[in-house]
């Protein structure tokens, strides 16, 4: 079998998993071709380790980066940092075991030393699936690997690049190989376990707003305020994040302040009521208002800080205060 792999260029390439013979010397097709991995990180029981013509280099040890987002391969001539990104720079934390991971659209940093001057190191994701039966069959091809890209070493044998996982790279687990020469031209097979997780979403925000649900000094819903609340809860986008209702109950009608503020909270009640038997789930802030003339001066109270931005409520056409809902949220895009 072959596998085709998407690299940095975009070109597709068919690629052929190779076994190197030990002591054997290197040359390009082992640094730009994958290799079998070590099958104890192939079945899952290391979380790493590193090979030299195949075999397992037993004095090189696996240290956690600060950052707690990857590794850092040490012993020898050897010191090769891996870690994991979003796409947007910040560090990916290991998963579960200490396992790994990056979501699609993710970067893979690496930066190390110890390989020879002028050659190349190369980065694959090779599932482990398919890892764990190459591993019992002795095959020498696989499928569904992925080739992450290719970094030039250095003068001094440095390497440090950043690269991008494809966006459509199918999640799941992997083995992360990163395969360069070594200053006695070995092929040194670093080997790491990698899970693949789904890219977060890019979020938009949204309010959704409407006012007057209730017939005159009453708190029964109309129909039209039926209907209002209705579309309030189908609005709301599958998937919203960081959802905030907002309750204003308004009563400006009734001849007394009492009467007004225990209308008010009423209906601001039916409201919060309404979206909790429908599921609405969030944070409910709910305020009480009403407006009533002392000494000819009309005056505002509620149970809460100055009305403004969602606390303040919905106004008729003619300037009449109206109870109020306000569902604010985070969405995918």
């Amino acid at each position: 079998m072959t596998f085709t792999a998407t690299g940095t260029a975009g070109a597709a390439t068919q690629l052929v998993l190779t076994t190197p013979s030990v002591g054997s010397a290197s040359n390009a097709v082992f640094t730009t071709q994958p290799v079998v991995p070590p099958a104890s990180v192939a079945n899952g029981n290391a979380l790493g380790a590193v090979t030299v013509d195949g075999q397992v280099d037993t004095t090189v040890v696996l240290v956690r980066v600060a950052s707690n987002s990857g590794w850092e391969a040490v012993g020898g001539d050897l010191r090769m940092m891996v870690k994991t990104e979003t796409a947007s720079g910040s560090p990916e934390p290991l998963g579960g075991r200490g396992v790994m991971q990056v979501p699609q659209g993710g970067r893979i940093v690496v930066a190390g030393d110890g390989y020879m001057p002028g050659t190349t190191v190369s980065v694959f994701a090779l599932p482990r699936a398919s890892a764990r039966m190459v591993g019992k069959m002795m095959a020498r091809s696989m499928s569904g690997a992925v080739l992450i890209g290719s970094a030039p070493v250095s003068d001094s044998g440095t390497v440090s690049n950043s690269f991008t996982v494809p966006n459509g790279m199918n999640v799941g687990d992997y083995v992360l190989q990163i395969n360069g020469e070594t200053l006695a031209s070995q092929l040194r097979s670093m080997n790491l376990q990698l899970n693949v997780v789904s890219a977060s979403p890019t979020m938009r925000a949204g309010v959704i707003r409407e006012g007057g649900f209730y017939q005159g000094r009453s708190a029964e819903l109309s129909d039209a305020g039926k209907e209002k609340l209705h579309s309030i809860v189908k609005a709301i986008p599958r998937g919203a994040q960081d959802v905030a209702v907002v309750i204003v109950g308004v009563s400006v009608a009734l001849d007394s302040v009492a009467a007004n503020l225990d209308l008010a909270r009423d209906r601001a009640e039916g409201i919060a009521k309404y979206f909790e038997d429908r599921g609405v789930s969030g944070t409910y802030t709910v305020f009480v208002s009403t407006t009533f003339s002392v000494d000819a001066a009309e005056r505002s109270l509620d149970n809460g800080p100055r009305a403004s931005g969602l606390q303040k409520p919905v106004e008729s056409s003619s300037g009449k205060p109206l109870t109020t809902a306000s569902i604010s949220f985070d969405a995918p895009m």
